[in-house]
């Protein structure tokens, strides 16, 4: 029966059992977008981390005060990179406590290295066992570090307010804001998604 057919209509016959059967599992576009919404960045483990470094920082002696700098700098290693842009943008600091709602966001990722004395990136991570929360953390509350966006800390003394006073309150309201633009994208996007069955 089959070999009355011509080349293509053969094709068609025997893919589009498979292809009917595959439509079931192809999400449509919409519905992607969705669904990415739902992956939102946890800002907890950063916060908790700049918290747990700003309430005890009085308390504990200079090597406590490093390593637990050193989880601030593990927390931001997941940040996604629109909060790293955040940190590095050149044209404001976390002072004033920015509203997180420009209308554009410099794309960069650069830091400054107090090492080396130049300025290095965030992203792409280029190891799994130094850098940023292995030998350092990245701050941005210092007016003079103002133009040169985020910079390494390893903790040296007299250091802790700037996280305390700055970093922790920018981060905890670019959360809020993030959850609000979040909240929103997918009242947009929550639309009915077109039915593709037969």
């Amino acid at each position: 029966m089959l070999s009355c057919l011509g080349p293509l209509q053969y094709l068609s016959y025997l893919t589009f059992p498979a292809f009917f059967l595959l439509s079931f599992f192809i999400t449509p576009p919409v519905q992607v977008i969705a669904n990415k919404l739902t992956d939102a960045f946890d800002f907890k483990s950063l916060i908790t981390a700049l918290d747990t470094y700003v309430t005890y920082y009085d308390s504990w002696d200079y090597h406590r005060r490093q390593a637990a700098w050193l989880e601030v700098g593990k927390a931001q290693r997941d940040v996604p990179v629109h909060i790293a842009n955040e940190y590095c943008r050149p044209d404001r600091s976390f002072y004033p406590c920015p509203e997180f709602n420009e209308p554009s966001l410099p794309r960069t990722r650069s830091f400054y290295n107090y090492v080396s004395r130049s300025l290095d990136v965030w992203f792409p991570l280029t190891s799994s066992s130094s850098g940023v929360g292995f030998d350092f953390g990245l701050y941005r509350f210092e007016c003079p570090s103002f133009a040169l966006g985020a910079s390494m800390l390893s903790l040296g003394p007299g250091v802790g307010d700037g996280p305390r006073l700055l970093d922790l309150p920018a981060v905890s309201h670019l959360d809020k804001v993030r959850t609000d633009d979040l909240t929103e994208s997918r009242k947009i996007l929550n639309v009915e998604a077109p039915n593709y069955g037969l």
